[in-house]
């Protein structure tokens, strides 16, 4: 399953509670979202990422994988 640079930003937050609604439902128990770069200008990733960090503070379920500082230095 994923979500990320193919979904709408404005419409992020209702895919990543569906997301959770149906692994919550399977009886997953660790939930991993892998946040996207910022350094692409075409959407504004940075309120998609600002959704799954929320998220991650609401849901101890939930962990994000920070690939936005990764991926930032010059060099990546």
């Amino acid at each position: 399953m994923q979500l990320g640079y193919n979904d709408d930003p404005n419409a992020y937050q209702a895919e990543v509670q569906q997301m959770i609604s149906a692994l919550t439902a399977k009886a997953v128990q660790r939930i991993i979202f892998v946040n996207m770069s910022t350094r692409a200008t075409a959407k504004n990733y940075a309120k998609s990422n600002a959704v799954l960090l929320a998220t991650a503070a609401a849901n101890p379920a939930v962990s994000i994988f920070d690939w936005n500082t990764a991926s930032s230095a010059a060099n990546q």
